[in-house]
């Protein structure tokens, strides 16, 4: 990706606000910017272009958003090796293994 002048001010932004509304022309970058830096600062991305988080949104706006931080917390827990994934990467199921091949 292109060095975007725009990444510091959203990412300050982020530092004091929850939620960063982007907006612009289409093809302009602004989902390719908003993946970037989500994913630089280790958070949960969320496109409403998606039509079931969108419908999602519109009929339990906080159930998605938990969903979000549900899901965030199981991979962090997956990556460190913590919480109920600790077990499952050190002592893996032998029946689960077989079912993957």
């Amino acid at each position: 990706m292109r060095p975007r002048k725009l990444a510091p001010v959203v990412e300050a932004l982020l530092a004091e606000f929850r939620i960063v509304y982007l907006t612009g022309p289409r093809q302009a970058g602004k989902t390719t910017l908003a993946r970037a830096i989500a994913e630089r600062m280790d958070m949960g991305y969320i496109s409403l272009d998606n039509p079931a988080a969108l419908a999602s949104a519109r009929n339990d706006p906080r159930g998605l958003v938990q969903s979000g931080f549900d899901h965030y917390e199981q991979r962090r827990q997956y990556q460190t090796g913590t919480g109920k994934w600790r077990d499952s990467l050190t002592a893996p199921d032998p029946q689960q293994a077989g079912a993957c091949r």
